[in-house]
């Protein structure tokens, strides 16, 4: 079976691909395989290989592809690749294609989305339509009111990552019971950009006290480590691209690629810190301590500091 998330909203469909991970892990208890696969640093030889591959201990296959639309080449080859049109067809089999960009009007995709049993794109949502998720999706037992849903996520301008952590924050704090209107005012909110992205920076730059100073804080504050070990994840990606690239014109490699030019000049200062076989390695971590934390093996907040502490070291 092939399944297709895709979209800009990277909370909604992280939070769908989790679902997705733990409704698998409590069907095939007794043993699966599970890989993750990133197609930057990813071959198509490898993801044949674990598709293909047959074990007596692990029948059942659980296979994600990230972000495949970024690199063409694998995406070529993935697309005219006869045995997926039998992986799709296989029940033991499941692979997710999860994309942080649409591919519905990606030519070259159109062949793995008609192999594709089920295809969800989760396009940005409007902030009234974020308060109707939260309440409908995680706050439906009436601790938080819908109004007090709908404060956080103003405050939070709309980033549901930073909405959703504020609000497990508020559910933490009353115990149980029901968060009221000064729970809100005690547990002072402010969007939290320059916060995380301090951190991520203190981690990238070697800044080891100040890094886990932070990372010290964000768990005092109820932050939710899947979150930080996404942005650590992102920040490693911007790094693969920009040092992919022969190209350090700022201008003209923040076109290329598609983002702001001070987020390139900020990632080319870091990348000479960081050679191609660092950048291959930190890969492998994200891929081991990501599977580790998703199969229960490691706590999510220990799988986030040894991350970080791989990127330091």
């Amino acid at each position: 079976m092939i399944i297709v998330l895709h979209g800009p909203d990277t909370f909604r469909s992280r939070y769908k691909l989790r679902e997705l991970e733990n409704a698998y892990k409590e069907k095939h208890a007794g043993g699966f395989s599970f890989k993750k696969f990133y197609a930057d640093s990813a071959t198509f030889g490898e993801f044949k290989n674990m598709v293909r591959s047959q074990s007596l201990f692990d029948e059942y296959r659980f296979v994600v592809l990230e972000d495949v639309s970024e690199n063409p080449a694998l995406k070529k080859e993935i697309a005219e690749w006869e045995g997926l049109k039998e992986a799709a067809k296989d029940a033991k089999t499941l692979i997710i294609f999860y994309e942080s960009n649409p591919v519905s009007k990606d030519a070259q995709y159109e062949a793995i989305l008609k192999l594709a049993s089920k295809k969800q794109e989760f396009k940005k949502l409007s902030e009234v339509q974020q308060v109707r998720w939260f309440a409908s999706n995680l706050y439906s037992t009436g601790q938080i009111s819908t109004e007090l849903i709908q404060t956080v996520v103003g405050v939070c301008r709309g980033d549901m990552w930073q909405a959703y952590n504020e609000l497990n924050k508020l559910y933490s704090y009353v115990g149980g019971g029901a968060v009221k209107e000064e729970d809100l005012k005690t547990l002072s909110i402010a969007p939290q950009e320059a916060q995380i992205f301090g951190t991520i920076d203190a981690i990238f730059e070697g800044k080891t006290d100040r890094a886990f100073q932070n990372i010290l804080l964000h768990w005092r504050g109820g932050e939710a480590p899947e979150y930080l070990f996404f942005m650590i994840e992102r920040q490693l990606k911007l790094l693969a691209l920009v040092n992919a690239e022969k190209n350090t014109n700022t201008n003209s490699l923040a076109k290329d690629l598609g983002l702001h030019p001070f987020v390139v000049q900020k990632t080319l200062r870091l990348s000479r810190k960081f050679s191609w076989p660092k950048i291959k390695d930190l890969y492998e971590r994200v891929e081991n301590l990501d599977i580790k934390s998703k199969t229960g093996r490691l706590d999510p907040y220990l799988s986030c500091e040894l991350l970080a502490a791989a990127v330091l070291s």
